[in-house]
């Protein structure tokens, strides 16, 4: 299954002629160091998608004779098969609801397991991001301690690649 700490997925299925195809998607920089070769041309066209607002899925595969017995076994040398956009549009109603925290003073933010180009384009879209505000990271957020971020909580817009220790983190932080 897609794990997000991970933020890929891997499965091995087996083929008529005997042997094992295996299978993996996931964000392109998390499959990246277990494909056969580096695709700076494929970093490009992902970075590109990102920062259009789509989420990008990297997808991979490998021929085995076997079935190893390790899951870690199963994703070296994978081989990039391709790049696909994901359009995924906020809701008609958002931009109205933003405006209307706005309005009333209240200072919307974005947090979000996607891409931090990804998520910075939609923010910007929809007026979230603005003003000098930041954008950071959860491998930022694992770096800051309480205080930091409770210095920081205001002046940030978009968590993005974050998980759900890093909502808590960021609750706590704003309440402070």
């Amino acid at each position: 299954a897609f794990e997000a700490e991970r933020r890929r997925m891997t499965t091995a299925h087996a083929t008529e002629g005997g042997g094992v195809w295996v299978a993996a998607k996931g964000a392109l920089d998390a499959l990246a160091p277990h494909l056969d070769a580096d695709d700076a041309a494929a970093r490009a066209v992902a970075s590109r998608w990102a920062s259009a607002g789509y989420r990008v899925l990297a997808l991979a595969d490998r021929r085995l004779a076997a079935l190893p017995d390790r899951l870690d076994d199963l994703e070296h040398d994978l081989h990039l098969v391709g790049l696909v956009a994901i359009a995924d549009p906020p809701r008609p109603e958002v931009p109205a609801a933003i405006g209307a925290c706005h309005a009333a003073g209240i200072t919307p933010v974005v947090i979000t397991g996607d891409d931090p180009r990804t998520a910075t384009a939609i923010a910007h879209r929809l007026g979230i991001l603005d003003g000098g505000r930041e954008v950071v990271t959860g491998a930022e957020l694992d770096r800051l301690d309480e205080p930091d971020l409770e210095d920081r909580v205001e002046r940030i817009a978009v968590y993005a690649r974050a998980c759900t220790v890093h909502n808590v983190f960021i609750v706590e932080a704003g309440e402070a």
